[in-house]
């Protein structure tokens, strides 16, 4: 995909004429990633942000979990500079498989990336004396993605389950290409059953771990290229949910512990943090819950999410509510699956704005104060009165 030029002057130009926003976050861009012509990036200002930059010189546009009015906040500038520096290293990146990897180093024991890490010059002088399981992954993403051979490197590393996965990604990809090259924006529908079907051979011959990776490439390269189709019956959405569930089921099947699930949760949540196609989103949510079941799973599923849960909610009318709501949500899921007291604080903190929280905040109080939970229920009555938010029975004087 073309991705247009990223100079100073244009980057100044969207920013409102100025660059120092953006330039005062320099050190701060975290994780940037350049992946089907998407920038991505985490950029740490108090709280963790996500900007998005979508670079295609036709169709750019630009995101940010902060809620600023401005179309280019000063998140987006920072990740904008960072990639203004770093470009052709990136796609370079992203062209070796780095951004696969990235997910897959989750799921390796520490001795096991530093393995990697070492390669053939273990010992180098580079290397930290006492490398920390971050350190260690970012060197074997480095070791792995050296040279052009991405299907053979992370084959080499990591097993043949990654070829099907960046096979299946990769077909399925060129099929929609060709779908929009031929008829452009349409809603005709692509046949992915030899895809489906090759998945299922897998998994019946006992290859979770390739079957897992077959279901993934399926749903991501739906996911996206969603642009390129009008899904209006629904037809790609539901082929993308039948590719989600077969990844879960094998995923479960495999019976596989917390150290081998992580590379999933990693992957399934990044995939939920940046919901492109937006209406995506409620997969890869149920998807997370489905795979993460030990109190492993979920502290590390936490792990991920807790930078990015907002302080303050937008108000209900703002076109950012909803997302941030869902963020909440995802939350309030972790620490209830937790028992973590912090739980009701959220809930105490967000329940004016979401239903789904003023219920769970409800709930917790009817068991030691059930007049303050009345109140609440009776606030949420006029906040919400389409969502019937209810005082349980056992928790009534």
């Amino acid at each position: 995909m073309a991705v247009r030029k990223i100079t100073a002057g244009w980057i100044k130009k969207i920013s409102g004429g100025s660059l120092e926003p953006g330039q005062s976050l320099q050190g701060k861009v975290i994780r940037a990633r350049m992946y089907h012509g998407i920038l991505r990036a985490r950029v740490q200002d108090g709280a963790v942000y996500l900007a998005s930059a979508r670079l295609d010189p036709d169709r750019t546009s630009f995101g940010c979990t902060c809620h600023h009015p401005e179309r280019v906040c000063r998140h987006v500038a920072a990740a904008l500079l960072h990639a203004s520096e770093n470009l052709p290293e990136m796609i370079l990146y992203e062209r070796r498989g780095g951004p696969v990897a990235d997910h897959l180093l989750e799921g390796l024991t520490a001795k096991e990336a530093r393995e990697i890490a070492a390669g053939p010059e273990a010992g180098g002088t580079d290397a930290p004396l006492r490398p920390s399981r971050k350190e260690l992954c970012d060197m074997a993403v480095r070791r792995i993605t050296e040279g052009g051979d991405a299907f053979g490197r992370l084959a080499d590393a990591f097993g043949r389950e990654i070829s099907y996965r960046m096979e299946c990604a990769k077909k399925i990809g060129r099929m929609f290409k060709e779908l929009d090259r031929d008829f452009g924006w349409t809603c005709l529908e692509l046949d992915f059953e030899p895809f489906f079907q090759r998945a299922k051979a897998y998994e019946n011959g006992g290859d979770c771990r390739g079957a897992a990776a077959a279901y993934q490439g399926i749903s991501e390269a739906i996911a996206d290229n969603m642009d390129l189709v009008d899904d209006s019956n629904g037809y790609y959405a539901d082929q993308f949910q039948k590719a989600v569930r077969g990844m879960v089921g094998c995923i479960k099947q495999e019976g596989a512990g917390h150290p081998r699930k992580r590379h999933y949760v990693s992957y399934l949540h990044e995939r939920f943090v940046w919901h492109e196609p937006d209406y995506f989103e409620e997969f890869y949510d149920a998807a997370l819950r489905a795979v993460c079941t030990t109190r492993e799973d979920l502290e590390y599923w936490k792990s991920l999410h807790e930078p990015l849960v907002p302080e303050q909610m937008p108000s209900r009318g703002d076109t950012k509510h909803y997302r941030a709501s869902t963020m909440v949500k995802m939350m309030a899921h972790i620490l209830e699956g937790l028992g973590e007291p912090s739980l009701e604080r959220l809930c105490g903190r967000h329940y004016r704005s979401v239903p789904d929280i003023c219920q769970i905040y409800v709930d917790m109080l009817a068991g030691r104060d059930s007049e303050m939970a009345r109140r609440v229920a009776e606030e949420a009555a006029s906040l919400f009165p389409w969502a019937n938010v209810a005082v349980p029975k056992d928790g009534s004087a």
